[in-house]
């Protein structure tokens, strides 16, 4: 009995995987520093700085 491997496309979808997640990844970190932007100027210092002492 010989068995052998077929090729496939599964390293293309690997690759493909790969930059969807990398890219899920950039928007989910991105979204993170817009919404820092968003929170400094509006909410009160004393609000952001107190959990921290």
């Amino acid at each position: 009995m010989h068995t052998q491997a077929q090729p496939t496309t599964s390293g293309q979808t690997t690759l493909a995987f790969e930059i969807g997640l990398l890219l899920l990844l950039s928007l989910i970190w991105g979204s993170s520093f817009t919404l820092i932007k968003v929170a400094i100027p509006t909410i009160p210092r004393h609000s952001r700085w107190s959990p921290r002492a």
